[in-house]
Protein backbone atom coordinates (compact mmCIF):
# COMPACT_ATOMS: atom_id res chain seq x y z
CA UNK A 1 0.00 0.00 0.00
CA UNK A 2 2.54 2.85 0.89
CA UNK A 3 4.37 1.59 -2.17
CA UNK A 4 1.49 2.33 -4.72
CA UNK A 5 0.51 5.46 -2.00
CA UNK A 6 3.99 7.05 -2.67
CA UNK A 7 3.75 6.21 -6.82
CA UNK A 8 0.13 7.69 -7.26
CA UNK A 9 1.70 10.82 -5.87
CA UNK A 10 4.86 10.85 -7.94
CA UNK A 11 2.29 10.32 -10.98
CA UNK A 12 0.14 13.47 -9.43
CA UNK A 13 2.99 15.67 -8.99
CA UNK A 14 4.59 14.36 -12.54
CA UNK A 15 1.22 15.76 -14.71
CA UNK A 16 0.98 18.54 -12.49
CA UNK A 17 4.71 19.53 -13.39
CA UNK A 18 4.21 18.43 -17.25
CA UNK A 19 0.67 20.33 -17.63
CA UNK A 20 2.11 23.42 -15.80
CA UNK A 21 5.27 23.60 -18.24
CA UNK A 22 2.57 23.02 -21.91
CA UNK A 23 0.77 26.40 -20.04
CA UNK A 24 -2.23 24.26 -18.29
CA UNK A 25 -3.58 23.67 -15.20
CA UNK A 26 -4.85 20.99 -13.63
CA UNK A 27 -7.43 22.39 -11.45
CA UNK A 28 -8.59 23.76 -14.58
CA UNK A 29 -9.13 20.42 -16.28
CA UNK A 30 -10.85 19.06 -13.30
CA UNK A 31 -13.24 22.05 -12.93
CA UNK A 32 -14.24 21.68 -16.93
CA UNK A 33 -14.43 17.95 -16.37
CA UNK A 34 -17.17 18.31 -13.42
CA UNK A 35 -18.66 21.89 -14.45
CA UNK A 36 -18.91 20.81 -18.43
CA UNK A 37 -18.28 17.58 -19.11
CA UNK A 38 -20.61 15.58 -17.01
CA UNK A 39 -23.50 17.91 -17.85
CA UNK A 40 -22.78 17.38 -21.62
CA UNK A 41 -23.00 13.68 -21.38
CA UNK A 42 -25.43 12.76 -18.59
CA UNK A 43 -27.36 16.11 -17.98
CA UNK A 44 -26.01 16.10 -14.64
CA UNK A 45 -26.57 19.51 -12.94
CA UNK A 46 -23.91 19.89 -11.41
CA UNK A 47 -22.78 23.10 -9.56
CA UNK A 48 -19.86 25.18 -10.05
CA UNK A 49 -16.42 23.89 -9.05
CA UNK A 50 -13.97 26.22 -8.30
CA UNK A 51 -10.54 24.92 -7.43
CA UNK A 52 -7.83 26.79 -6.14
CA UNK A 53 -5.49 27.42 -8.27
CA UNK A 54 -2.69 30.16 -6.44
CA UNK A 55 -2.09 30.47 -3.07
CA UNK A 56 0.34 28.29 -0.97
CA UNK A 57 -0.03 24.29 -0.57
CA UNK A 58 -1.43 24.92 2.86
CA UNK A 59 -4.20 27.50 1.70
CA UNK A 60 -4.87 25.21 -1.35
CA UNK A 61 -5.73 22.31 0.99
CA UNK A 62 -7.83 24.59 3.03
CA UNK A 63 -9.98 25.56 0.15
CA UNK A 64 -9.97 21.55 -1.53
CA UNK A 65 -11.62 19.96 1.24
CA UNK A 66 -14.82 21.89 1.29
CA UNK A 67 -15.04 20.62 -2.65
CA UNK A 68 -15.06 17.75 -2.09
CA UNK A 69 -17.18 17.99 0.17
CA UNK A 70 -19.56 19.35 -1.42
CA UNK A 71 -19.35 17.15 -4.54
CA UNK A 72 -20.04 14.52 -1.96
CA UNK A 73 -23.64 16.29 -1.25
CA UNK A 74 -24.35 17.55 -4.32
CA UNK A 75 -24.61 13.41 -5.55
CA UNK A 76 -26.85 13.03 -2.30
CA UNK A 77 -29.16 15.52 -3.22
CA UNK A 78 -28.92 14.75 -7.56
CA UNK A 79 -29.77 10.70 -6.03
CA UNK A 80 -32.45 12.08 -3.64
CA UNK A 81 -34.54 14.45 -5.68
CA UNK A 82 -33.24 14.06 -9.61
CA UNK A 83 -31.81 17.51 -9.21
CA UNK A 84 -29.59 19.64 -7.50
CA UNK A 85 -31.18 22.21 -5.52
CA UNK A 86 -28.80 25.02 -4.18
CA UNK A 87 -30.87 25.95 -1.29
CA UNK A 88 -30.94 23.07 0.06
CA UNK A 89 -27.37 22.30 -0.63
CA UNK A 90 -26.76 25.19 2.01
CA UNK A 91 -29.23 23.85 4.65
CA UNK A 92 -28.07 20.44 4.08
CA UNK A 93 -25.85 18.63 7.07
CA UNK A 94 -22.07 17.82 6.20
CA UNK A 95 -22.11 14.44 4.96
CA UNK A 96 -19.14 11.80 4.78
CA UNK A 97 -17.91 10.63 1.37
CA UNK A 98 -18.15 7.34 2.42
CA UNK A 99 -21.84 7.63 2.93
CA UNK A 100 -22.94 8.96 -0.45
CA UNK A 101 -25.76 6.92 -2.24
CA UNK A 102 -26.35 5.23 -5.79
CA UNK A 103 -28.37 6.40 -8.60
CA UNK A 104 -29.04 2.58 -8.90
CA UNK A 105 -31.41 0.34 -6.23
CA UNK A 106 -28.28 -1.96 -6.62
CA UNK A 107 -24.93 -0.99 -7.40
CA UNK A 108 -22.32 -3.68 -5.80
CA UNK A 109 -22.94 -7.11 -4.53
CA UNK A 110 -20.79 -7.01 -1.48
CA UNK A 111 -19.27 -9.78 0.64
CA UNK A 112 -21.45 -10.77 3.84
CA UNK A 113 -18.91 -9.98 6.62
CA UNK A 114 -21.28 -11.94 9.06
CA UNK A 115 -20.89 -15.48 6.80
CA UNK A 116 -18.12 -17.86 7.86
CA UNK A 117 -18.65 -19.93 4.10
CA UNK A 118 -17.87 -17.26 1.61
CA UNK A 119 -14.36 -16.15 3.91
CA UNK A 120 -13.15 -19.54 4.27
CA UNK A 121 -13.63 -20.01 0.24
CA UNK A 122 -12.03 -16.84 -0.83
CA UNK A 123 -9.61 -17.88 1.62
CA UNK A 124 -8.86 -21.57 0.21
CA UNK A 125 -9.10 -20.13 -3.36
CA UNK A 126 -6.60 -17.80 -2.75
CA UNK A 127 -4.52 -17.09 -0.02
CA UNK A 128 -0.87 -17.95 -0.95
CA UNK A 129 -0.38 -19.49 2.64
CA UNK A 130 -2.21 -22.90 1.49
CA UNK A 131 -0.14 -26.01 0.24
CA UNK A 132 -2.45 -27.05 -2.24
CA UNK A 133 -0.75 -25.87 -5.12
CA UNK A 134 2.63 -27.63 -3.37
CA UNK A 135 1.88 -31.33 -4.74
CA UNK A 136 3.78 -33.40 -7.72
CA UNK A 137 3.81 -32.81 -10.39
CA UNK A 138 2.65 -28.90 -10.06
CA UNK A 139 4.80 -28.05 -7.57
CA UNK A 140 7.75 -26.40 -9.60
CA UNK A 141 5.14 -24.45 -11.33
CA UNK A 142 4.47 -21.80 -8.34
CA UNK A 143 1.19 -21.15 -8.88
CA UNK A 144 0.15 -18.18 -6.99
CA UNK A 145 -3.02 -20.16 -5.22
CA UNK A 146 -5.25 -23.05 -5.29
CA UNK A 147 -7.58 -20.90 -7.73
CA UNK A 148 -4.69 -19.93 -10.05
CA UNK A 149 -3.48 -23.93 -10.37
CA UNK A 150 -6.67 -24.78 -11.23
CA UNK A 151 -7.16 -22.35 -14.05
CA UNK A 152 -4.10 -23.50 -15.57
CA UNK A 153 -4.19 -27.46 -14.75
CA UNK A 154 -8.37 -27.76 -15.21
CA UNK A 155 -7.95 -31.30 -13.61
CA UNK A 156 -5.75 -32.48 -10.41
CA UNK A 157 -5.82 -35.91 -9.26
CA UNK A 158 -7.13 -36.47 -5.76
CA UNK A 159 -4.66 -38.80 -4.54
CA UNK A 160 -1.80 -36.55 -5.32
CA UNK A 161 -2.49 -34.71 -2.04
CA UNK A 162 -1.98 -36.40 1.51
CA UNK A 163 -4.61 -37.42 3.76
CA UNK A 164 -4.02 -34.43 5.92
CA UNK A 165 -4.81 -32.20 2.95
CA UNK A 166 -7.96 -34.04 1.68
CA UNK A 167 -10.07 -32.93 4.29
CA UNK A 168 -9.83 -29.30 3.03
CA UNK A 169 -10.23 -30.34 -0.43
CA UNK A 170 -13.99 -31.52 0.90
CA UNK A 171 -14.37 -28.93 2.17
CA UNK A 172 -14.79 -26.80 -1.37
CA UNK A 173 -16.39 -30.04 -2.58
CA UNK A 174 -18.70 -28.80 -0.07
CA UNK A 175 -18.83 -25.35 -0.73
CA UNK A 176 -20.16 -25.88 -4.46
CA UNK A 177 -16.91 -25.04 -6.33
CA UNK A 178 -15.09 -28.41 -7.15
CA UNK A 179 -15.66 -31.77 -7.75
CA UNK A 180 -13.97 -35.14 -7.47
CA UNK A 181 -15.21 -37.44 -10.31
CA UNK A 182 -15.54 -40.68 -10.56
CA UNK A 183 -12.24 -41.48 -12.68
CA UNK A 184 -10.84 -39.24 -9.46
CA UNK A 185 -9.88 -36.10 -10.62
CA UNK A 186 -11.09 -32.98 -9.34
CA UNK A 187 -12.62 -30.72 -11.21
CA UNK A 188 -13.81 -26.94 -11.42
CA UNK A 189 -17.85 -27.12 -11.49
CA UNK A 190 -17.94 -23.74 -13.44
CA UNK A 191 -15.18 -21.61 -14.05
CA UNK A 192 -17.54 -18.06 -14.46
CA UNK A 193 -17.87 -19.00 -10.69
CA UNK A 194 -14.28 -18.26 -9.90
CA UNK A 195 -14.28 -15.27 -11.93
CA UNK A 196 -16.84 -14.07 -9.40
CA UNK A 197 -15.17 -15.62 -6.55
CA UNK A 198 -11.78 -13.41 -7.77
CA UNK A 199 -14.18 -10.22 -8.16
CA UNK A 200 -14.95 -10.80 -4.36
CA UNK A 201 -11.63 -11.34 -3.20
CA UNK A 202 -9.78 -8.97 -5.19
CA UNK A 203 -12.40 -5.63 -4.90
CA UNK A 204 -15.14 -7.38 -2.33
CA UNK A 205 -17.39 -6.71 -4.45
CA UNK A 206 -19.41 -8.04 -7.34
CA UNK A 207 -20.53 -4.74 -9.91
CA UNK A 208 -24.14 -5.25 -10.75
CA UNK A 209 -23.93 -4.57 -14.15
CA UNK A 210 -21.24 -7.16 -14.42
CA UNK A 211 -23.98 -9.30 -13.49
CA UNK A 212 -26.53 -8.40 -15.83
CA UNK A 213 -24.15 -8.17 -18.47
CA UNK A 214 -23.16 -12.19 -18.26
CA UNK A 215 -25.32 -14.23 -16.21
CA UNK A 216 -27.96 -12.91 -13.71
CA UNK A 217 -28.97 -16.22 -12.53
CA UNK A 218 -25.63 -16.48 -10.63
CA UNK A 219 -25.88 -13.45 -8.75
CA UNK A 220 -29.68 -15.24 -6.99
CA UNK A 221 -27.65 -18.26 -5.95
CA UNK A 222 -25.48 -16.09 -3.82
CA UNK A 223 -27.60 -14.08 -2.35
CA UNK A 224 -29.21 -17.39 -1.64
CA UNK A 225 -26.67 -18.68 0.31
CA UNK A 226 -25.74 -15.85 2.41
CA UNK A 227 -22.68 -14.95 0.80
CA UNK A 228 -23.27 -11.33 -0.66
CA UNK A 229 -25.63 -8.84 0.32
CA UNK A 230 -26.85 -5.90 -2.11
CA UNK A 231 -25.71 -2.54 -1.65
CA UNK A 232 -26.50 1.18 -2.68
CA UNK A 233 -23.75 3.03 -1.82
CA UNK A 234 -21.59 5.05 -4.66
CA UNK A 235 -18.56 3.73 -3.26
CA UNK A 236 -17.69 -0.01 -2.50
CA UNK A 237 -16.32 -0.97 1.33
CA UNK A 238 -12.66 -0.99 0.25
CA UNK A 239 -13.21 2.68 -1.19
CA UNK A 240 -14.71 3.35 1.60
CA UNK A 241 -12.13 2.47 3.71
CA UNK A 242 -9.76 4.82 1.36
CA UNK A 243 -11.40 7.46 1.43
CA UNK A 244 -11.87 7.19 5.30
CA UNK A 245 -8.17 6.79 6.01
CA UNK A 246 -7.41 9.83 4.28
CA UNK A 247 -10.45 12.30 4.82
CA UNK A 248 -11.33 11.33 8.52
CA UNK A 249 -9.99 8.82 10.52
CA UNK A 250 -13.21 7.20 11.17
CA UNK A 251 -12.57 3.67 11.06
CA UNK A 252 -8.79 3.97 11.47
CA UNK A 253 -6.19 5.85 13.81
CA UNK A 254 -3.28 6.27 12.21
CA UNK A 255 -4.14 7.89 8.78
CA UNK A 256 -3.38 11.49 7.52
CA UNK A 257 -6.94 12.66 8.11
CA UNK A 258 -6.80 15.63 6.32
CA UNK A 259 -10.80 16.97 7.15
CA UNK A 260 -9.35 16.94 10.76
CA UNK A 261 -6.29 18.57 9.74
CA UNK A 262 -7.58 21.63 7.06
CA UNK A 263 -11.68 21.97 7.20
CA UNK A 264 -11.67 22.33 11.21
CA UNK A 265 -8.52 24.98 10.77
CA UNK A 266 -7.01 23.14 13.78
CA UNK A 267 -3.66 22.42 11.78
CA UNK A 268 -0.89 24.92 12.29
CA UNK A 269 1.16 25.93 9.43
CA UNK A 270 4.52 25.83 10.12
CA UNK A 271 7.13 27.17 7.61
CA UNK A 272 9.11 23.49 7.14
CA UNK A 273 6.04 21.20 7.00
CA UNK A 274 5.69 22.91 3.17
CA UNK A 275 6.35 19.30 1.91
CA UNK A 276 4.07 17.55 3.78
CA UNK A 277 1.01 20.20 2.25
CA UNK A 278 1.91 19.66 -1.05
CA UNK A 279 1.88 15.68 -0.87
CA UNK A 280 -1.69 16.04 1.14
CA UNK A 281 -3.25 18.64 -1.82
CA UNK A 282 -2.08 16.07 -4.55
CA UNK A 283 -3.72 13.12 -2.40
CA UNK A 284 -7.08 15.70 -2.33
CA UNK A 285 -7.22 16.46 -5.83
CA UNK A 286 -6.34 12.75 -6.21
CA UNK A 287 -9.63 11.68 -3.95
CA UNK A 288 -11.59 14.73 -5.82
CA UNK A 289 -10.56 13.23 -9.57
CA UNK A 290 -11.53 9.28 -8.07
CA UNK A 291 -15.04 10.68 -6.72
CA UNK A 292 -15.67 12.33 -9.56
CA UNK A 293 -15.02 9.15 -11.88
CA UNK A 294 -17.24 6.57 -9.76
CA UNK A 295 -20.14 9.49 -10.11
CA UNK A 296 -19.66 9.33 -14.31
CA UNK A 297 -19.42 5.63 -13.66
CA UNK A 298 -22.85 5.39 -11.85
CA UNK A 299 -24.21 8.24 -14.24
CA UNK A 300 -23.52 5.40 -16.95
CA UNK A 301 -24.97 2.35 -15.51
CA UNK A 302 -27.93 4.39 -14.53
CA UNK A 303 -28.61 4.97 -18.15
CA UNK A 304 -28.12 1.89 -19.07
CA UNK A 305 -30.16 0.93 -16.11
CA UNK A 306 -32.86 2.43 -17.82
CA UNK A 307 -32.71 1.95 -21.28
CA UNK A 308 -30.62 4.18 -22.59
CA UNK A 309 -28.08 2.42 -24.79
CA UNK A 310 -26.46 4.87 -26.32
CA UNK A 311 -25.39 8.33 -24.53
CA UNK A 312 -25.84 11.45 -26.94
CA UNK A 313 -23.50 13.79 -26.24
CA UNK A 314 -25.31 17.27 -26.92
CA UNK A 315 -23.34 20.15 -27.19
CA UNK A 316 -20.43 18.66 -26.39
CA UNK A 317 -17.98 21.85 -26.50
CA UNK A 318 -14.12 21.93 -27.72
CA UNK A 319 -13.38 23.06 -24.15
CA UNK A 320 -14.57 20.07 -22.38
CA UNK A 321 -13.02 17.63 -25.17
CA UNK A 322 -10.45 18.87 -24.03
CA UNK A 323 -11.17 17.39 -20.51
CA UNK A 324 -10.71 13.90 -21.91
CA UNK A 325 -7.05 14.81 -22.38
CA UNK A 326 -5.85 14.02 -18.89
CA UNK A 327 -9.18 11.24 -18.31
CA UNK A 328 -6.89 7.95 -19.32
CA UNK A 329 -4.59 9.38 -16.89
CA UNK A 330 -7.03 10.21 -14.34
CA UNK A 331 -8.22 6.66 -14.63
CA UNK A 332 -4.81 5.17 -14.36
CA UNK A 333 -3.95 7.40 -11.22
CA UNK A 334 -7.12 5.55 -9.87
CA UNK A 335 -5.92 2.08 -10.79
CA UNK A 336 -2.73 2.56 -9.31
CA UNK A 337 -3.75 3.62 -6.07
CA UNK A 338 -6.53 2.04 -4.74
Amino acid sequence: FKLKEMTSILHMESLYFVLTQHGKNLEDIISEYYNVYLKDRFGYPSLMLSLPKHGDWFTKCRLIYPEIESIARQYQLYVENDEIDPELLELSDPMKVTSIKSKLDVRYYKINPENKDIQLLLQLLFSDQTMLTYIDPYKENRYKNFCHMMMNVEEVPFDSYPEYERSTLNTLVNLGCIRIDDDGMIRVVDQFDFTLYKLLYDYGVIPSYFMYANNTGKIDVLLDKGWVLPSDNLLTPKEQDYYSYYLDNERFDDGPAYRNRYAHANKVKTSDDEKGHKYAYYRMLLLLMILMLRIEDDLMQRQISIGVSQVEFVGMTSQSLKVLEVYAYMQYLKDGSL
